[in-house]
């Protein structure tokens, strides 16, 4: 009993946690105006967003699919997100111009 208790808890836990980093993407994902962001997963690699029509995530927060330009697919566990944050891309000197 005492260890299903505990195993128990650590799934609410694990629920909790991938649910708050899966609605950390989603408020990314869903903010207007939308405001590209990088989601920093647990073994280095970063994904940078630059729009909502390239992420995909579960209901509960757990799964996301990330989508590149040429529409390739990486599948992700919501558990092994480390942080989500803005992307800063690169900044403009004061003489560039848009071109």
């Amino acid at each position: 009993m005492r260890c299903a208790r505990i195993f128990g808890c650590c799934v609410m836990m694990l629920r909790y946690v991938v649910g708050m980093l899966g609605s950390t993407v989603k408020e990314f994902a869903r903010a207007v105006p939308f405001v590209p962001f990088i989601v920093q997963m647990n073994d280095g690699r970063r994904f940078i967003i630059k729009h909502p029509d390239f992420i995909s995530v579960s209901p509960q927060g757990g799964k996301l699919i990330i989508y590149d330009r040429n529409e390739n697919e990486t599948h992700l566990s919501g558990l092994l997100v480390a942080s989500v944050k803005p992307f800063r891309g690169p900044q403009r000197t004061q003489g560039a111009r848009n071109r």
